[in-house]
């Protein structure tokens, strides 16, 4: 049966495999230029969505605190605010908060905690102090830090606020470097507005830890050697590598240091260039061909985020086609599931159809079961309306269980026979409803797992697999149980247990139609030895 379903398999999937591979390489997009388009609308898409919930966390900020009075609040205040955003936005690493009259509130990310500081003029002969947070904003610590410079720093600081003030752009991107709060390397935005009530310039700085980039785009990592970047207003590019780089310049900052060595990086910028030449505001695919391998090139503009002017993806064209191969390869895995799935569930349906059988045991395949039935109860055949569900009382009667284990008992230490369960006295079929309501599951695979525990209990596995079948007839749509049991080659004894606790080994046989005890010890092993010979 398993060769017939890895034959079938094959003659579905091979087909399948074929049929997506030649039509995918034939297709219209099989052509790097519109593979290179295609792949670039991806990224477009993904870049959006890694930087919209950063926009609308940064423009939060400005419609919540348009005016100064936002640092007239206390630092718990802000931290409220602040570190609710930075925990639902993974790609945000830590706010910064200026304002031109030397404020500033610092919250940054730091594991499963958050650390804060507020601080104003006078903080370079105080010093900072540090709050780590959790997540509902309650202090687990603080410290102190004096560090040097504080005064240059400001200093600085008010210089880029001065500028910003002249500056018609809302968002600008300071670049890429090396965060002194995360201690690793990071992508920044900041946005700028002020106070039409007091001219108080405000500045938001927010980083983005470059590990969380280059994880949103691990999906691009199947093409080898390939380029995202995107082009801020200022003509800054600013690449997301693979993983982390050697040097934290970006490759405009390579080109003016002199310090590109790759020569797709200085053909990358020179199209950059020519796309601007061009305008600036279209989709171009452009194609280059080096000494060792050709490259394609698509520059798209980019509106999603202020200061964002294009969005770029390039990479080699043999990697490309390869790209194009994996594609299909991930159709051809998801066809082949689907295909093993589906043959999983018709042969799971068909089982549960076919009789269940143990090893070793004699099948009844092919029994009249309504003639057996018929003939009614004899020394080879018993009818037991239920395993456990009693209808009288109509509750779980432990009881019952006890009489089936009695008679198969009984069957084995005689000459073998037939127990139906799910049958009563009169020959009526009742069917197993009652039983299968009374299991944590309603079926008749259940019902055999529980038959077969409670035989487990009593005989042990050995004898369950080499001397017991069980089949589920169907009878007018009622299905009952039937084990066959084989004549068994040992004695079998029954434990039962009294009302104090005290077991006793039971012997039973089949007499007649029943199942009987023989309670002398005599009469056991005299039964016994012509029984059991040798």
């Amino acid at each position: 049966m398993r060769k017939i379903y890895i034959i079938i398999i094959s003659l579905i999937t091979i087909p399948i495999i074929v049929l997506i591979t030649y039509s995918g390489l034939k297709s219209n997009d099989a052509f790097s230029e519109n593979l290179i388009n295609s792949l670039s609308q991806k990224l477009e898409r993904e870049l959006i969505d890694l930087l919209d919930p950063v926009r609308e966390e940064i423009f939060q900020i400005i419609q919540t605190y348009p005016e100064s009075s936002a640092f007239s609040l206390d630092e718990d205040s802000l931290a409220k605010v602040f570190i609710p955003m930075i925990a639902r936005v993974p790609a945000i690493g830590s706010i910064m908060l200026y304002n031109s009259d030397g404020q500033s509130l610092t919250v940054y990310r730091e594991r499963n905690t958050y650390v804060t500081s507020l601080q104003n003029q006078e903080f370079d002969s105080t010093g900072i102090v540090w709050n780590r947070r959790m997540k509902d904003n309650s202090i687990s610590s603080s410290w102190s830090e004096m560090i040097s410079g504080q005064d240059e720093r400001r200093k600085a600081l008010l210089a880029i606020l001065d500028q910003i003030m002249h500056d018609d752009e809302i968002m600008w991107w300071p670049g890429l470097y090396q965060s002194n709060l995360l201690k690793e390397p990071v992508i920044t935005a900041a946005v700028d507005w002020y106070s039409e009530k007091d001219s108080t310039v405000f500045i938001c700085s927010i980083e983005m830890p470059l590990r969380i980039m280059i994880r949103h785009f691990q999906a691009f990592n199947k093409f080898d050697d390939r380029i995202i970047f995107f082009v801020t207003g200022s003509g800054q590019l600013i690449d997301i590598p693979v993983a982390f780089p050697d040097t934290l310049q970006t490759l405009f900052e390579k080109y003016e240091s002199g310090m590109i060595n790759a020569p797709q990086d200085s053909i990358l910028l020179v199209y950059l260039n020519n796309w601007y030449q061009q305008g600036g505001n279209m989709n171009m695919t452009y194609y280059h061909r080096l000494p060792d391998e050709d490259w394609w090139l698509h520059i798209r503009p980019f509106h999603s985020f202020e200061r964002i002017a294009a969005v770029g993806l390039a990479m080699p064209e043999t990697s490309l086609k390869i790209g194009l191969l994996a594609r299909n390869y991930q159709i051809i895995i998801v066809a082949v599931l689907a295909v093993i799935s589906i043959l999983l569930f018709i042969a799971a349906a068909a089982k549960r159809k076919r009789k269940r059988l143990s090893p070793g045991a004699t099948p009844g395949k092919g029994r009249d079961w309504p003639e057996l039935i018929k003939g009614g109860e004899n020394q080879h055949v018993e009818f037991k309306s239920a395993l456990r569900w009693d209808q009288h009382l109509q509750q779980v009667n432990p009881k019952l269980e006890g009489v089936i284990i009695k008679s198969i008992a009984a069957f084995s230490n005689g000459k073998g026979g037939t127990l139906l369960i799910g049958v009563r006295d009169n020959g009526e079929v009742a069917g197993l409803d009652g039983d299968f309501n009374s299991l944590k599951k309603n079926d008749s695979d259940y019902f055999e797992i529980h038959l077969r525990n409670l035989m487990n209990q009593n005989f042990g596995i050995p004898f369950i697999t080499q001397n017991i079948a069980i089949e589920f007839p169907v009878i007018e749509g009622k299905e009952f149980c039937a084990l066959q049991i084989e004549k068994g080659t040992e004695p079998v004894y029954i434990t039962t247990t009294d009302k104090n606790g005290n077991k006793t080994e039971r012997f039973y046989v089949r007499s007649g139609n029943s199942s009987q005890e023989i309670q002398s010890l005599k009469e056991i092993t005299e039964y016994i030895s012509k029984r059991f010979p040798g």
